[in-house]
């Protein structure tokens, strides 16, 4: 399934709903509603649950959202104006995109057949940026006048539409009920698939293989990847936009998509209770709802309705501004990914260690609706820890009692309350020096940062100048060359690894303080930032948790890549190709050396080993600590009848190296099966800006601690009454990483 920017352009349900109480943006409202459920093909099945499907968020949109402008195009009625003919689906939309203003919220449901279609012989590029389909096949939407490959409606239109509309202004959330993995499965006698098979859409078996095996050919000889602004990287990007899009779809491009009898129980003969899995879900989850909520959150309580409706596929997921208020303007971003999630007889916290938690590690848990984390409802604590889950037990802290797991509401939002570091706090020297000579830092500043580093959160801890510390924060008189005869001399105060003040300060002939610095990752602080020493200590916590956090990504890229007990099997990996230069849409040569300089071109690749599918977020780290994020999705598992495949590959970005990448540099991929997470992870809350750059990375929570000795006693006394305990098992990630040092040399080999 090809992406555009923000969303996959077909496989999705599109929608967008909020309860009847919720305090509703001042916006027009649009909604475009299609469901074929009759084909004018009389070989292609009809699906009875699209109608139903239309006719529900018909009503929810106009009898509790306040929508009046709604469109609907169902059946195949005498009027030939409500059809949903590909005429009157393309006059729909273009009327949309000529009739929204700025924030008009718009809602489109799509419900019916999907099919993949071979690319044209005459489209010669299978990455052609107008129409990308590098496995060869063209997703589309079949309208209800679908006949013999004339009006479906191909992904790529629906992508220019939806540009169109977030261009404008428009904030909108689309659905697709349909799927295109071509398999026909079914999940029961009385469930049928959204899709059609190969003979139904009029194309042979052939035609597919033919075009999938065209693609593979002309993929060895060119690739392309969508680029995005990486630090550190030359690559392309997107123009901005001032709307949004969020896209909820209903399978992955492997899967089908269900039409179901609902709710359960109901009558299986009744085409009353036909839906499509997804939409039913969708619809009962927004007339539930009493409160604001984002698109993350409600994709979170999907994932729950499902496990409830005892389902394990298809996997439905969801990407976009999902931190957006559903129909709303309003965002709430959870930048730790910290959710108490309910799976089976069991608790568990999603996040795990790259969130921050360890074991023993205190959480505060709050109402899904508590969006400022303001009121928790309890604690609990946790027992046992990989990097993106957690199992925990309810504790008694703070001033609030111990409260049973299962009372704690499924998708809550957590916040760390406290943590026991041990020997991952990293060691910090604080004085200043003049020459040779050190002396303590100004005594302001010196509380102010005890203070901080005193804090149950605090990520460092202070030692004094007879132990080995890891970091070093040192008053400087910085040389600069001023003219080819002259220096000059400004005093700052600078955050340095400690075995780089030596150099820093013993800086050789011809070469300034500053020059020094330039190649030595580093915080430095003006003399306005010391005059406030409860702002400057607030300010070298946050560079604290930043060399914190990119020590702990690379220690458990270490603990979970092979050999290592906690991965049994390596089945996702990291490779990087090497480039002829920026113009080359090959898929280059393999890197086998550990150095880059600027001037090289490098293409990323996630790859699957494995049968099952994954989903995997990368992420670049720099060599100042900085973390980006790259991309987030999902990469299927090899196909088990075809022997020839041994691995699955997704090129990620292909990018130029260039002089803001001095230093040591690298990639790491997180990857989750999707048997274990149904829904798509979120850990965009680990990036973050270089040192010496302002973040906008929450603190820890501490405003529910009664008291400073309660603090400094927290490991002691917390979770002693602790007597429910959660029986899920985290899940085993797969963590690979590749990492390089770009050198200033004019030349480097592999």
């Amino acid at each position: 399934m090809i992406r555009r920017p923000l969303l996959a352009t077909m496989g999705v349900v599109w929608l967008s709903v909020v309860a009847s109480t919720w305090p509703l943006a001042a916006a027009e409202r649009h909604a475009l509603l299609v469901g074929c459920s009759k084909y004018v093909a009389g070989d292609i099945r009809p699906l009875v649950g699209a109608e139903n499907d239309v006719e529900g968020f018909r009503r929810l949109l106009s009898e509790q959202l306040q929508f009046d402008d709604i469109v609907t195009l169902v059946g195949w009625p005498d009027d030939v104006a409500k059809r949903p003919s590909f005429a009157n689906i393309a006059a729909a939309f273009e009327r949309l995109i000529h009739d929204v203003e700025p924030d008009s919220q718009i809602v489109v449901l799509m419900a019916g057949h999907g099919f993949r279609f071979p690319l044209p012989d005459s489209q010669e590029d299978v990455l052609d940026p107008s129409n990308p389909e590098p496995d060869g096949l063209d997703e589309s939407f079949l309208a209800a006048d679908y006949h013999a490959g004339q009006n479906m409606i191909l992904d790529n239109q629906i992508g220019q539409w939806l540009d169109q509309l977030k261009a404008k202004g428009a904030h909108v959330w689309i659905v697709f009920d349909s799927c295109f993995s071509g398999t026909m499965t079914r999940g029961g006698e009385q469930e049928v698939t959204r899709e059609v098979s190969p003979a139904e859409a009029g194309v042979s078996v052939e035609a597919i293989q033919a075009a999938q095996r065209r693609a593979a050919e002309r993929l060895s000889g060119t690739r392309a990847v969508s680029g995005l602004t990486v630090d550190g990287f030359d690559v392309p990007h997107d123009k901005p936009h001032s709307g949004s899009v969020v896209a909820f779809y209903a399978a992955q491009e492997f899967e089908p998509a269900p039409e179901v009898t609902r709710p359960q129980g109901a009558n299986e003969s009744s085409p009353d209770f036909k839906h499509g899995l997804l939409s039913y879900h969708l619809e009962q989850l927004l007339r539930d709802r009493n409160e604001r909520i984002t698109y993350a959150d409600l994709g979170r309580s999907l994932v729950g309705r499902y496990r409830a409706d005892g389902r394990r596929r298809p996997t439905p997921f969801w990407e976009g501004d999902l931190d957006r208020e559903v129909l709303g303007l309003d965002e709430w971003p959870q930048p730790q990914g910290l959710f108490l999630e309910h799976v089976g007889d069991g608790v568990r916290l999603s996040g795990g260690q790259l969130a921050g938690l360890s074991k023993n590690t205190i959480v505060a848990v709050y109402e899904p609706t508590d969006k400022d984390l303001e009121h928790p409802l309890g604690h609990v604590q946790v027992t046992e820890v990989s990097p993106t889950a957690a199992l925990v037990e309810s504790v008694a802290f703070g001033n609030l009692e111990l409260r049973p797991l299962d009372m704690f509401p499924d998708n809550s939002s957590c916040r760390i309350a406290s943590r026991d570091f041990g020997d991952t706090r990293i060691k910090l020297q604080i004085g200043s020096v003049d020459g040779n000579a050190t002396s303590t830092i100004e005594t302001a500043l010196s509380t102010a940062i005890r203070e901080t580093a005193a804090l149950p959160d605090a990520v460092f801890q202070l030692v004094d100048p007879t132990q080995n510390a890891d970091w070093s924060l040192v008053a400087l008189s910085l040389e600069t060359t001023t003219s080819s005869d002259g220096r000059s001399a400004s005093s700052m105060t600078a955050l340095l690894p400690a075995a780089s003040v030596a150099e820093v300060i013993h800086a050789g002939d011809g070469m300034s303080s500053k020059q020094i610095l330039s190649g030595i990752p580093h915080s430095l602080f003006t003399e306005d930032a010391l005059a406030d020493p409860e702002q400057f200590a607030k300010l070298l916590g946050d560079d604290m948790q930043k060399i914190h956090v990119w020590h702990n990504i690379w220690r458990l890229t270490g603990e979970y890549t092979e050999p290592s007990s906690l991965v049994p099997r390596q089945e996702i990996r990291l490779d990087l190709r090497r480039l002829t230069g920026s113009d080359d849409t090959s898929i280059g040569t393999p890197l086998k050396g550990s150095q880059l300089i600027p001037g090289d071109s490098v293409l990323v690749q996630v790859v699957n080993t494995g049968y099952q599918p994954y989903w995997y977020v990368v992420f670049y780290l720099n060599g100042r600590f900085g973390i980006q994020h790259v991309k987030t999705d999902a990469i299927r598992g090899r196909n088990f009848q075809d022997k020839r495949e041994t691995q699955v590959e997704r090129d990620v970005l292909r990018f130029g190296v260039n002089t803001q990448s001095v230093g040591t540099n690298g990639f790491v991929v997180i990857a989750v099966s999707q048997k274990e997470h149904t829904h798509r992870p979120d850990y965009r809350f680990l990036a973050q800006s270089s040192l010496g750059n302002p973040t906008t990375r929450n603190s820890t929570n501490t405003s529910d601690l009664t008291s400073p000795f309660e603090r400094l006693l927290l490991k002691s006394t917390a979770g002693r009454q602790a007597t429910f305990r959660s029986s899920q098992s985290p899940d085993r990630p797969q963590i690979s990483s590749w990492s390089w040092v770009t050198a200033p040399q004019q030349t480097a080999s592999d």
